[in-house]
């Protein structure tokens, strides 16, 4: 599957510090995916296992 970006999707090599604004830009609008672990050319490059945990904590957190 090739990913592009686009109005409702949004590609991040690795987790962001302001995932939060994106998540809310996407709530504002008419919703969206971001795929962590993607380049910005579609490319799946994943997720460091070692990183996982901390990722889904982080993700978790914004929504508390």
């Amino acid at each position: 599957m090739k990913y592009e970006e686009s109005d409702r999707i949004e590609l991040k090599r690795e987790m962001v510090d302001d995932l939060d604004k994106e998540i809310v830009a996407f709530l504002n609008a008419h919703g969206g995916t971001i795929y962590i672990g993607v380049e910005d050319d579609g490319k799946v490059v994943g997720v460091p296992q070692a990183s996982k945990d901390e990722y889904d904590e982080r993700v978790s957190a914004i929504f508390i």
